[in-house]
């Protein structure tokens, strides 16, 4: 147990730090300081799983 919470105040230590958390969002493209244009009405395609890509409509849906 004292293994598992030096590593939540390890990993708490490290979000803390201002430095640290802007590398974070630099690595993934997290742009919080508005620089980036906003895309508005980005359409973000739904892909059903295989096993449920050849289900027909179900009557709830007609």
């Amino acid at each position: 147990m004292r293994a598992t919470w030096a590593r939540y105040e390890a990993a708490l230590a490290a979000l803390s730090d201002p430095a640290t958390m802007r590398q974070l969002l630099e690595e993934a493209d997290i742009e919080m300081d508005g620089e980036k244009p906003v895309e508005i009405g980005l359409q973000i395609p739904v892909v059903q799983p295989p096993w449920r890509q050849e289900w027909g409509i179900s009557a709830a849906e007609n």
